[in-house]
């Protein structure tokens, strides 16, 4: 009874998730001890991480404050101002990553999937790259003989810092921080560099100036390992043909939020047809006979991607093969290049063509939604839900299940059938508030939500009253202690 109870204190303060211990690390019982447990408790601690020694390696761990500071040999390269930028940015990635210790590292990427904070940080992280990049690349140095050796200078003096000590620290959520800036210095430094050098002929690049043996080696890695001579996104613009009327007449600030709502149905289904829904059965036209393509939801900093090949009948085999081209859809409903995914079709043309950009954007994700639409439509809702409902014991589902019990809840109390039915922050306020919770305004635009025994959840609330997915839901039912079947009977009324 002890143990049980011992178990209960740690789980309801949310340091070992649901059922996962914390792998064994010099931070964790550090870390328990901040956060006030007894010396009883921490002795129980202590004793089940020994035993979950080598065996437990998929959880979140504790970051201290200073884990991740850059040399101070780096203040000279960048610059007191940038050099504290990046440094503040990455204290508050340790303070995100903190707050999902002991939770396994791929649900807390599901929940910061989207996540506004976990956003903004990717963008100043790219907006301090470029402003690095464009730093360093107008300042010559004698040493470097030629466009090759500017290349590897710069690459080399921050980039192998961010990858090795922070973006590959295992047992954290580092990686879905760092991937813009990761990605965004070797490609600027290319193109201000050696891309000169280089002949780009369809799939292919060739050489256009001599060099060494051993530089030709090492830009022949550079080009393969970044994909520098490729554009999928480019490609894509190539295939989708005549748009329709209803689509062509619309502005800009039409297709962007038309993209947006779709986009936001697109994701809730996913949370429950992912695990069944398999990409390779499931071609989507988008030019009958000529252009298809497949969609898979991933938690990649986007809802999903599609995939496609250049000879539309190969696309099936070269799925196999696993050497598609894909485009990431972000979550404003826009497709990303996969390879540089700062580029978008938002953003791709700086001219009128825009404006088509965004219609052929629309297009093509108006044919996955409908695509999509017509499988979930066949899920029988309030059949699941029932069955739940008179089940005896509910408390052993998996997360997966829980999401879609959730999913079928909301879409059986929807009076509006012709839509997907989603659920907004304002409504879900109120549904937590009917459960003995108190929501409160934060820091900026915060919100935290309080619940009777002191636990919270804080969470981003911005203008938009933004909608509000099933692994979120599922995580603040979990921080603050709410049974899944309490709230979803709070939906349902019964």
């Amino acid at each position: 009874m002890k143990n049980k109870k011992n178990d209960e204190v740690l789980n309801e303060m949310n340091l070992v998730g649901t059922k996962k211990l914390i792998s064994a690390n010099k931070y964790s019982i550090p870390h328990l001890q901040k956060m006030g447990l007894s010396d009883e408790l921490l002795g129980y601690e202590e004793s089940r991480i020994s035993h979950a020694k080598n065996s437990v390696t998929d959880v979140v761990n504790y970051q201290e404050k200073d884990s991740y500071i850059l040399p101070s040999d780096k203040k000279k390269i960048l610059g007191a101002k940038l050099y504290d930028d990046f440094n503040l940015l990455l204290k508050k990635i340790i303070d995100i990553n903190n707050k999902f210790v002991g939770k396994e590292v791929i649900a807390a990427s599901v929940v910061l999937n989207g996540n506004e904070e976990l956003l903004s940080i990717r963008h100043d992280l790219l907006e301090l790259s470029k402003e690095y990049c464009n730093k360093r690349i107008s300042k010559t140095n004698n040493r470097d003989k030629d466009q090759l050796d500017t290349y590897h200078r710069i690459y080399n003096e921050i980039l192998p810092w961010f990858d090795q000590n922070v973006a590959e620290i295992k047992n954290t959520v580092n990686a879905l921080f760092l991937d813009l800036l990761l990605e965004y210095i070797p490609h600027y430094l290319y193109e201000h560099t050696f891309q000169e050098y280089v002949e780009i002929r369809g799939r292919s690049f060739f050489l256009k100036h001599a060099i060494s043996s051993q530089k030709k080696e090492y830009m022949q890695r550079q080009m393969y390992l970044y994909n520098f001579f490729q554009s999928p996104l480019k490609d894509l613009l190539e295939f989708t043909g005549q748009l329709p009327a209803d689509i062509e007449s619309l502005g800009k600030d039409e297709l962007l939020e038309n993209a947006f709502d779709l986009a936001q149905d697109v994701k809730w289904m996913g949370s429950y047809m992912i695990s069944s829904y398999k990409h390779s059965d499931n071609l989507i036209s988008i030019v009958p006979d000529k252009f298809d393509i497949t969609w898979t939801w991933n938690c990649d900093n986007s809802i999903g991607f599609i995939s496609f090949w250049f000879e539309n009948e190969e696309l099936r085999k070269q799925l196999l093969l696993n050497r598609v081209l894909q485009i990431h859809l972000n979550h404003d409903g826009i497709f990303e290049d996969s390879i540089r995914r700062w580029v978008s079709l938002q953003n791709i043309y700086d001219t009128n063509e825009s404006l088509l950009a965004l219609q052929i954007n629309l297009f093509i994700l108006n044919k996955i939604h409908s695509y999509l639409e017509t499988i979930y439509r066949k899920i029988d809702h309030n059949k699941i839900l029932s069955r739940y409902l008179e089940s005896a014991n509910t408390d052993d589902l998996s997360v997966e299940d829980e999401e879609k019990i959730i999913v079928a809840a909301i879409e059986t109390a929807n009076t509006e059938k012709k839509k997907i039915s989603k659920i907004k922050q304002s409504r879900l306020f109120v549904l937590l508030e009917s459960l003995g919770c108190e929501v409160r305004s934060g820091k900026g635009s915060e919100i935290t939500i309080y619940k009777y025994g002191g636990k919270h959840y804080t969470m981003g609330h911005h203008k938009r009253d933004e909608y509000v997915h099933p692994p979120t839901i599922i995580n603040i039912l979990k921080t603050l202690n709410i049974c899944p079947r309490d709230f979803i009977l709070s939906i349902t009324g019964c």
